[in-house]
């Protein structure tokens, strides 16, 4: 018989044996030899108490999942009911007024319009106009027509001029039924996700309150269900609340309350995840974030960090120092959070470009860091992370990685990744901060661009494929991914909607008018079967012939043998995995090249725009390149030997598209001090000028000239007024324009297209300064009419009046353009 303490153990171990069945009359006998029975006595106690408890916990599932269908029913009917009031209450639009002489009667017969197709019926009657325009169109003034409401165009304009030449335009707004309930299901959508998420993250600190957190949040999503409807069918207070959106997302503020946001959140969760890799005494994946750091710092290494930017960079300069920039406005509208990285490169450097070099320095490295970590949290091993990691940083097919033009595409990429890391840190273990990362992640990524918006649409099969299940932990994670995209795509269709003109508004319209239903699916597969194409054919060829061209073949070499370094010294800790699984990645990176081309393939007008079509494919063809390496080598037994091939194999592919890369860097930097060695003569000749002036340049050269001497960008009068509107700081010039003589002269000169006469000559030239422009990039300050300007009869032009030679070169000229001035 075993002793007491044996049988004790016993006990513990399986308490049931001695209280169920046919040992209980002998755990009875035995009883008193136990040295404590508390111990048998606390065992059986706990294993009541968690039977009851688990009983009391599904019972009290079960009615707290009734109450919530209860209220997403009576939810539903309160929808339904508010619609339909809204519906009959609302009054057809009507328009009953006088002005100019003339006397208007226009009508509707219905203000919502249910239905697609579903039309509503105008009729009119004026007297006394000259003219009747209704949405463009010019009509008579009496007359009757059917108008049928879209998601692009909900309302009719009508341009009216009198007899006595009054012009008035008068708007009808129609309700469309499917606007409006897109509007509800995305802010309705948003709320729910967001309570659902707080919900899930507050879980274990009151767990046991579900029948109320459950109560709370359905109260709380119909509660402002039906606030948002009153909204929605209130077209005035729409449009006051659009406008104060618009006023919010154009404001400097904004942008800065964006980068306040992210110290905030990201700062506390980066300073913690060192933390706990320098306390774990694991340096190996430090040692990794700190190859990254290096090679990015030899990509910048011949250039410095102090070449003067491209137009986009002058343009954000100027508008945070007042300047009108009509498109940099109309592009915040939407996408709201683009000029992020611009506000924090200018709070760094105000008065030159080190400021952006010095951030997208740290992006490259961000996003290498970011790609690693998520690779390594879907279990990649370290070498293969690593590798992958690498040859995504140098895929060659984008035409301007290096290019300043990329920051708001660098912002908008590393603001995904950072969303996806956090959130698959989120599944294993939901926290508050967590959450808020992967909204912000996701805002600043819809806020900057929408090209990702159809990677995020494929994000959750991340969650879903893994667990292969039905869950509402999968479903509340989805819910939670989607909810800000969803109601950016709302924002957008309200604009279009309400007509609101934003950047590149046109091309929605434009392709809705030529491209019907049938043939998207034609015009996508044939643009994806050229991304393909390029991305495994074309590119790489590039590379190889670019390698000819380059003088920093020597550094190229030098970073590649870097990663072989350091891959081999992680090959030791790694068995590679199975084909099947290297085949079945092989596949994912070949799919995810489909959603990574994104929305832009739909539009002509981005076809050649390599910079922006491929900057999220090099994530899936880094994979599938290094898949297909890892093949090719399953067949070799010996893992010393296959890690060594697959090292090597990867560090020669990684040498042409790293020299490339380099030569890439080297052009812009170029083009850019191209652009400084133009502005250094204008202002070495002319180093204060006028408020009011105008500065007009001369030049032979066509689009096509300039751009092959670097100098692209040139012919936008917007950028050559942003430059000189920076660089003179006290003088603002009031236009500026570049004039291609090989044409007739059609140039900006005064604001209005200058053609073969300017009606007020001596008004536009005394205002005037003129430089030439030569192929050699000389810039001469002509100080009599050229002969392009012949038909000036009046003259007018003295230059001499508008500018001081002998004022000093302004300060912020010497350090904006601090990189030509030293060559």
């Amino acid at each position: 018989m075993p002793s007491g303490r044996h049988r004790e153990t016993e006990v513990l171990l399986a308490p049931n044996r001695y209280h169920r069945g046919v040992n209980r009359p002998q755990a009875k006998r035995e009883q008193p030899s136990y040295p404590d029975n508390s111990v048998y006595k606390s065992q059986r106690y706990i294993h009541r108490t968690l039977t009851l408890g688990k009983t009391a916990d599904r019972a009290l599932r079960s009615e707290l999942g009734k109450l919530i269908t209860l209220f997403l029913v009576a939810g539903c009917l309160l929808l339904v009911v508010s619609l339909a009031l809204a519906i009959s209450r609302s009054s057809a639009p009507r328009i009953d007024t006088e002005f100019g002489g003339a006397a208007v009667k226009i009508s509707a017969d219905r203000s919502w319009v249910l239905l697609p197709g579903h039309c509503a019926t105008l009729t009119w009657d004026l007297e006394g106009i000259q003219s009747l325009y209704i949405n463009g169109e010019g009509n008579v003034g009496r007359g009757e027509m059917e108008y049928c409401p879209t998601f692009v165009e909900p309302s009719l304009e009508i341009d009216i001029t009198t007899l006595d030449g009054t012009e008035r335009r008068f708007t009808l707004e129609f309700r469309y039924v499917l606007c409006v309930l897109l509007f509800m299901t995305g802010l309705v959508g948003m709320t729910f996700a967001g309570l659902t998420a707080l919900d899930g993250v507050l879980n274990r600190a009151i767990g046991k309150l579900l029948l109320l957190r459950g109560t709370t949040l359905c109260v709380l999503t119909l509660l402002l269900t039906y606030e948002l409807i009153k909204l929605s069918v209130n077209p005035a207070l729409l449009e006051d609340f659009m406008l104060t959106l618009r006023s919010l997302f154009t404001s400097p503020e904004w942008q800065i309350f964006g980068i306040i946001l992210a110290g905030l959140i990201y700062v506390p969760l980066i300073v913690g995840a060192l933390q706990r890799e320098l306390r774990s005494k694991r340096s190996t994946d430090l040692i990794v974030l700190g190859s990254f750091l290096l090679f990015v710092f030899f990509l910048y290494l011949p250039f410095g960090f102090d070449s003067i930017g491209h137009w986009e960079t002058w343009n954000f300069n100027a508008w945070w120092e007042g300047s009108n920039v009509w498109f940099l406005e109309s592009e915040l509208i939407y996408r709201f959070w683009v000029i992020v990285p611009h506000t924090l490169a200018k709070l760094i450097s105000s008065d030159s470009y080190g400021g952006y070099h010095l951030l997208n320095f740290l992006m490259f490295w961000g996003k290498l860091a970011l790609l690693y970590g998520i690779l390594r949290q879907l279990g990649v091993k370290r070498l293969y992370a690593y590798l992958i990691t690498m040859l995504f940083m140098v895929y060659p097919v984008n035409s301007a990685l290096m290019s300043m033009r990329s920051l708001p595409m660098q912002f908008s990429m590393i603001a995904l990744l950072a969303a996806v890391y956090f959130m698959l840190e989120y599944k294993k273990s939901p926290s508050l901060p967590r959450l808020l990362a992967i909204w912000l992640g996701l805002l600043f990524n819809v806020g900057s661009n929408e090209s990702a918006y159809v990677i995020i649409l494929v994000v959750p099969l991340l969650w879903w494929l893994r667990d292969r299940q039905l869950s509402w932990r999968n479903f509340k994670l989805t819910a939670i991914w989607y909810v800000f995209p969803a109601l950016k795509a709302v924002n957008l269709l309200l604009l279009l909607s309400m007509n609101q003109f934003f950047y590149r508004s046109a091309l929605i319209e434009e392709y809705q008018e030529q491209v019907d239903g049938l043939n998207i699916f034609q015009i996508v597969i044939q643009k994806a079967a050229n991304v393909y194409l390029h991305t495994f054919l074309d590119a790489w060829q590039d590379a190889f012939t670019a390698m000819g061209k380059n003088t920093f073949l020597g550094l190229a070499l030098a970073m590649v043998l870097l990663v072989g370094s350091l891959a081999w010294f992680l090959a030791p800790k790694f068995h590679p995995p199975p084909p099947q699984q290297l085949g079945f990645a092989l596949l994912s990176g070949m799919a995810f090249i489909f959603p990574s081309i994104g929305i832009l393939v739909l539009f002509d007008i981005y076809y050649d725009d390599l910079w922006r079509l491929y900057f999220y494919v090099p994530i899936g063809a880094a994979i599938a390149t290094f898949s297909l390496i890892a093949l090719l080598t399953a067949t070799i037994r010996n893992i010393r030997r296959r890690n060594i091939i697959i090292i090597v194999l990867t560090v020669i592919l990684m040498f042409p598209a790293t020299s490339r890369l380099l030569l890439q860097h080297e052009y812009f930097v170029k083009s850019a001090n191209s652009k400084a060695w133009i502005l250094r003569q204008v202002i070495e000749q002319t180093p204060a000028i006028d408020n009011g002036t105008h500065l007009g340049f001369l030049t032979d050269m066509s689009r096509k000239e300039l751009y092959e001497k670097k100098i692209y960008g040139l012919h936008l009068s917007y950028t050559w007024y942003s430059m000189f509107y920076i660089l003179y700081q006290d003088g603002h010039p009031s236009f500026v324009s570049l004039c291609n003589t090989d044409l007739e002269i059609t140039c900006l000169i005064s604001g209005d297209e200058l053609v073969e006469k300017i009606p007020d000559e001596d008004y536009v030239f005394q205002n005037l300064i003129l430089y030439r422009l030569h192929e050699d990039l000389t810039v001469e300050l002509l100080d009599e009419l050229p002969a392009e300007f012949n038909f000036a009869v009046h003259g007018g032009y003295y230059p001499h009046r508008l500018y001081n030679p002998d004022a000093p070169i302004p300060p912020r000229a010497i350090t904006m353009l601090a990189a030509d001035r030293r060559d």
